[in-house]
């Protein structure tokens, strides 16, 4: 069960990124408008699944925020690449905002991925 739902989180994890970087992409090239409804509306339910899937692990593995300092950072990084994301694609008033969110975002997602393999133990 913990191997099947880890693959399921892992594959969310790149379709998540993947429309992420499809997305980030208009946007550089000022398409962002023309882009497919699907597009945007896709990593809604991608993002869910996500949710779903890590709260099951959460619960197989025993991990917590709380008992797991690595989990809670993780969490944290979550929590500003939505954010950084967000700004990125919908709501930077001008250009320079939006990449600059962009690059806060993909550093966002590359710590959480980070903390996902290494699980590092603070002190």
């Amino acid at each position: 069960m913990y191997l099947a739902l880890k693959s399921f989180h892992i594959i969310c994890v790149l379709i998540s990124l993947s429309l992420f970087a499809l997305r980030a992409i208009g946007m550089l090239m000022g398409r962002e408008r023309s882009q497919s409804a699907w597009i945007k509306a896709l990593p809604h339910g991608i993002d869910t699944a996500l949710l779903i899937s890590g709260l099951g692990l959460i619960h197989l593995t025993g991990y917590t925020p709380l008992n797991s300092p690595w989990l809670a950072l993780k969490l944290g990084l979550l929590l500003a690449y939505i954010l950084c994301g967000a700004v990125a694609l919908n709501y930077g008033r001008s250009y320079r905002m939006r990449v600059m969110s962009l690059i806060l975002a993909v550093a966002c997602a590359s710590g959480i991925v980070l903390m996902a393999l290494l699980k590092p133990v603070f002190n």
